[in-house]
């Protein structure tokens, strides 16, 4: 994954400090950092550590959590026929350009259209209330993440169009962060689609 540009605070840490800010052992810390799965420097005999990458690795890691959840579900209901290579595939397009647009909302696809490896066209949801550091465009947290499951090139630009001017006002995020359970979440994007295109037949953006 891509290393997203310093932050402001460009602090070395020691590594009792860095152990801290993790909320882990400094036993473990010197285990991760000495095998290379944490960032860091070692001047002389001892281990120091830039904030600022510390946080940027921290988003890549939370990154890598989402994908993988998010591929794994659609694995599970036997939507993509190889799990890693859509994770792969949905981390290639991050590293391009990151999907979360703002709003706390961000929609995944991967850069090229793959028909042998999706098995219908589809949508997941993934949901965080608390929200995660997705690198969106207002530099706030990502509450919402849709996936997109797409064979073919033309249906791009149709799907990400009507998604983002479903879910381009808050009222309609914060709707489907309060639904209780699935069938409200359904409710809600039957509802949010109903009311932005009232022209068109009802169905629902989940088919």
């Amino acid at each position: 994954m891509s290393i997203k540009p310093a932050r402001s605070d460009d602090r070395l840490l020691a590594l009792k400090e860095m152990a801290a800010y993790l909320s882990i052992n400094e036993r473990t810390l010197l285990k991760l950092v000495s095998e290379g799965e944490v960032p860091g420097v070692k001047i002389g005999s001892q281990w120091r550590f830039r904030k600022a990458m510390i946080d940027a690795w921290l988003d890549d890691q939370m990154l890598g959590v989402v994908v993988e959840e998010l591929a794994s579900l659609s694995k599970k209901l036997s939507l993509v026929r190889d799990e890693t290579w859509f994770v792969h595939a949905l981390i290639e397009r991050e590293n391009i350009m990151p999907s979360a647009v703002g709003n706390g909302v961000a929609f995944l696809h991967t850069m090229y259209r793959h028909p042998e490896q999706v098995v219908k066209p589809f949508m997941v949801l993934g949901r965080s209330a608390r929200g995660v550091e997705f690198d969106a465009l207002d530099n706030k947290a990502t509450h919402l993440f849709f996936v997109l499951g797409l064979k073919f090139h033309e249906l791009y630009l149709p799907w990400l169009a009507k998604l983002s001017q479903m879910f381009g006002r808050a009222e309609a995020t914060r709707a489907l962060l309060e639904a209780p359970q699935a069938e409200a979440i359904f409710e809600v994007l039957r509802t949010v689609e109903k009311d932005m295109f009232p022209e068109r037949k009802e169905r629902s953006v989940a088919s």
